[in-house]
């Protein structure tokens, strides 16, 4: 295990979701030891790993201590938190969507819900704080001054309703919902290799991106021309960008960029009747958010899943 002192012990294993602890559970290999350190780069641009199988990543306000398994291949990665709960959160969560495994507390054995965008017990809160401190963003998106902190620290996780994929859908409806899976899909890629969120028009803009992330790219732009026009299928879409990198920090290659971001979806006054609202957040990778009217659905609104 890490070294003392860290707020916070997480494991990563290569366990299905219906795995809620890690203690009675075999885990399989995460893969050669060369690969999964190769998959941990992809993660965080600059990781070295020593001889001993362990590397430090030093952020503002946060940082973590990553461990291989001493086995060959490793079945796990344990990783020591300090500092700032919500950053953390979000390079924690970034590692779990960029390489499928689960995170465990490594205490408890528990499993940790990365989604939420807090963490939980002995970093919920930073020292001398309240557990309300955990609640990690607030985003304005547009004018519409959008209220997204999540309260899971105060309390718990909202009430949220799965809706079927078929609800109140029509064609017009699904080409929404194929845009914001779109731009989901395209950011998880590039973030792999930026480490932040970008907005939609520069990845739909292949010469503004720099020579080496072009070359490391499958195609020359992640998003098609579309989403360089904000009114489209009757819609609104706007982008707001939430935790922004400062400009002098390293990295990312591409600014301005952001830890998280929220896409939303608005009809027009002339949509005609009956159209929802849709938004995406990054923290909450593989749901949409509705309401059956023109206001920007929140997390307390109804839950849409987009596979």
């Amino acid at each position: 295990m890490a070294v003392g002192g860290a707020d916070l012990q997480v494991v990563f294993l290569d366990l299905p979701p219906e795995v809620r602890s890690a203690r009675p559970a075999i885990a399989p290999p995460l893969g050669e030891r060369a690969e999964v350190e190769r998959r941990l780069l992809a993660c965080f641009a600059g990781l070295a790993f020593e001889a001993a199988g362990t590397a430090v990543i030093q952020r503002p306000g946060y940082s973590l201590e990553l461990r291989l398994e001493n086995e060959d291949p490793p079945r796990a990665v344990f990783v020591s938190v300090r500092g700032s709960a919500p950053a953390a959160a979000v390079a924690l969560r970034r590692l779990a969507q960029q390489t499928g495994w689960r995170a465990f507390d490594a205490v408890t054995d528990a499993a940790v819900d990365l989604a939420t965008g807090s963490l939980p017990g002995r970093v919920a809160g930073r020292a001398g704080g309240s557990e309300t401190e955990a609640t990690p963003w607030r985003a304005a998106l547009g004018g519409l001054a959008l209220a997204a902190a999540l309260a899971f620290a105060v309390s718990g996780p909202p009430r949220l309703t799965a809706s079927p994929a078929t609800a109140k859908s029509d064609d017009v409806e699904r080409l929404v919902l194929k845009d914001i899976r779109d731009l989901e899909e395209a950011q998880l890629r590039f973030v792999a290799l930026n480490s932040g969120y970008v907005s939609p028009d520069l990845l739909a803009s292949p010469e503004h991106l720099p020579a080496e992330l072009l070359a490391a790219l499958s195609s020359p732009s992640l998003l098609d021309a579309r989403f360089l026009v904000p009114v489209r299928h009757g819609y609104r879409f706007e982008f707001r960008g939430i935790e922004p990198f400062e400009e002098n920090a390293s990295m990312p290659v591409v600014k301005p960029a952001y830890r998280e971001y929220a896409y939303a979806a608005v009809p027009e006054a002339d949509a005609g009747p009956g159209r929802r609202s849709f938004a995406y957040y990054s923290y909450r990778t593989g749901v949409v958010y509705v309401r059956d009217d023109t206001h920007l659905p929140s997390l307390e609104d109804t839950m849409l899943r987009l596979r």
